[in-house]
């Protein structure tokens, strides 16, 4: 191993300690932030022998592929700057292979832009369009398709895929990606890449013609170039320029822009955009009849297209050739040349090629629509389920409502018979309470208590005066004159008495006001001076009924005794029985009695 080689693997060791001491160990698939971290390392490397040692001894150490991909991208962009495109491509598959063997989608849609570019440099345009359609299918796929990365990797793609639909002729195609690759470049804030795009919109505004608007695009992009400090975009505006001036027929200064681009690009560093600039003065220098001058770059720039197999440059040279010897009066050698450049622009874009090309478009746009057919298959798949979901919780939903209205029905029915028989009882007892106090009167004749009570029971059993033998109707006396209540009771021999008191001043209050709405519990506890409690009380000992009941019960019994005897309305019984509404009075008379008023009314008491 000589000085030179023992250099460059010490430098390259070097090289390789410090990006392992800056993105950790080696062993394992480096996270993003320890990718741009080695970018940040190898893309300032422009040496290519050093380059390939820091591989190697990458290769040397094992488990570092993660960072030999970053190695290989930058080896790759060096080699193809230097127009190796032989090496370039090999170097940029091997980095391919390896981010798709590390699942690496970020880095394997970079390899694939770069492998587009290689071929595109070669000039072969068919195999270009397929990585860089490659490119946009797995970027497309990628999950974070909103990060910096993967937004910069789908532009790379599309201007790639614009500069070949340009050499094809294409321009309404070239310029609709152009500007889509445009504005995600405006987005990012990248003064490179809007320069590079406003480059290409012009270009195609000059081969339509209109030379005002590709100067305004031209000097936008020189803009955006000096704002990024590229020198190659600089160069490259100037070759713009110098196009405008020769469409203008303004050789000098067309001559000038292209002799400054020129000398910006002849360090040897980009050999590919160096011919370029060699290829333009040679046009123009023809165009002014200076053969000298014409044969000189002519020369140059074969002599470096062939060495670096551009054959796009390759088939322009000859072309000029072609109308050299054809001005020079050599039309063998013109025909010659001419015939030479037709089969190198054939091998640019031919036919087939560009077949190629647009089947390879095709197949990325029909990849596109599968997948969003896929989507919204899944889409409506989720939504049928959803609705069949819904539709089902809402008939569950439905099902236990009206079970639960059912239920509620045959409760609230039950509920009613339970209190007709209630009541039922009731009248019942008071009967037998009435039955005994009768029997109670009978025996005790000369007491005063007791016919009080004989009184309460001839009106309680609904006993009726004689009718009239004129108009064979109750005297009026008889049918409108409240009786007592049928809470009249017996009472035990010790408070007999005062029981009795009691219960007449308690009956006659309730027979003097059954007319009244205002008949109610606090009323009669107020004029027999008792409250509300002991008034219940007292009346629930007596009679085992509420104080509520006891009016309800009277004011229903003088209902059905005017309904019987009377020719009122139902409207004026109720209101002579103390109801403010005739139908409440309806309902209440209907939940005590069975029947309605008017039904009452023609069917008299079955009970």
């Amino acid at each position: 191993m000589n000085l030179t080689q023992h250099t460059y693997a010490l430098a390259a060791l070097t090289l390789v300690l410090a990006v392992s001491a800056c993105g950790g160990s080696m062993c394992k698939v480096t996270s993003r932030a320890s990718g741009e971290r080695y970018d940040s390392i190898y893309s300032k490397t422009c040496d290519a022998a050093l380059l390939r040692h820091a591989d190697d001894s990458l290769r040397s150490i094992g488990h570092a592929d993660a960072e030999r991909i970053h190695v290989l991208k930058q080896l790759g962009r060096v080699l193809r700057n230097q127009s190796d495109f032989e090496d370039a491509l090999s170097a940029h598959r091997e980095g391919l292979e390896l981010a798709l063997r590390h699942l690496d989608t970020v880095e394997a849609v970079r390899a694939y832009n770069n492998i587009g570019t290689d071929y595109r440099r070669m000039g072969l345009l068919d195999n270009a369009a397929e990585q860089y359609y490659s490119a946009l299918q797995l970027n497309d796929s990628y999950s974070d398709s909103e990060c910096f990365a993967t937004r910069k990797n789908r532009v790379v793609a599309l201007n790639g895929l614009g500069n070949i639909y340009l050499s094809m002729g294409d321009l309404c195609l070239a310029d609709s990606i152009f500007r889509q690759a445009l504005a995600t470049e405006h987005a990012l804030g990248s003064h490179l890449g809007q320069a590079i795009n406003l480059s290409n919109i012009g270009s195609i505004f000059e081969t339509q013609g209109m030379l005002d608007s590709a100067r305004i695009y031209y000097e936008r992009s020189l803009a955006e170039n000096e704002a990024e400090g590229s020198r190659l975009g600089v160069a490259l505006c100037h070759i713009n320029f110098g196009s405008l001036h020769e469409r203008a027929d303004d050789y000098p200064s067309a001559i000038a822009d292209y002799r400054r681009a020129y000398d910006m690009l002849h360090d040897g560093s980009d050999q590919w955009h160096w011919l370029q600039a060699a290829v333009a003065l040679a046009k123009a220098y023809l165009s002014t009849h200076d053969r000298s001058a014409t044969r000189h770059y002519l020369d140059t720039a074969w002599a470096v297209a062939v060495s670096i197999g551009s054959l796009e440059h390759e088939a322009e040279v000859a072309r000029l050739r072609s109308s050299l010897a054809e001005e020079e009066g050599d039309m063998r050698g013109a025909l010659d040349y001419f015939r030479q450049s037709l089969a190198l622009s054939d091998s640019v874009a031919g036919i087939n090629k560009a077949g190629n090309t647009h089947e390879t478009r095709l197949r990325y746009k029909e990849g596109v629509m599968r997948d969003e057919m896929t989507a919204l298959q899944r889409l409506f798949s989720a939504e049928r389920r959803a609705m069949v979901m819904t539709i089902v919780a809402i008939t569950l939903a439905l099902v236990i409502v009206m079970g639960l209205a059912a239920w509620l029905i045959v409760f609230v029915r039950r509920r009613i018979k339970h209190h007709r028989r209630l009541i039922a009882e009731y009248e019942r007892r008071l009967e037998q309470v009435l039955g005994e106090l009768q029997e109670a009167s009978t025996a005790n004749a000369d007491s005063p208590a007791t016919a009080s009570v004989a009184t309460a029971t001839a009106v309680a059993t609904d006993s009726v005066p004689a009718t009239s033998a004129t108009t064979g109707t109750a005297p009026a006396s008889a049918v409108f004159t409240p009786s007592a209540d049928a809470c009249d009771v017996a009472v035990s021999d010790s408070h007999a008495a005062a029981n009795e008191l009691f219960m007449r001043d308690f009956n006659k209050l309730i027979n003097d006001n059954l007319d009244s709405p205002d008949l109610s519990v606090a009323m009669l506890s107020q004029h027999l001076g008792m409250s509300q409690r002991q008034l219940s009380r007292k009346v629930r000992q007596l009679t085992e009924l509420d104080t509520q009941t006891c009016i309800r019960t009277a004011r229903i019994r003088q209902a059905k005794r005017l309904l019987r005897h009377s020719d009122m309305s139902v409207f004026d019984v109720a209101v002579k029985c103390g109801f403010d509404s005739a139908s409440y009075f309806s309902r209440v008379f209907r939940l005590e009695v069975g029947k309605s008023p008017s039904d009452y009314r023609r069917g008299g008491d079955a009970a």
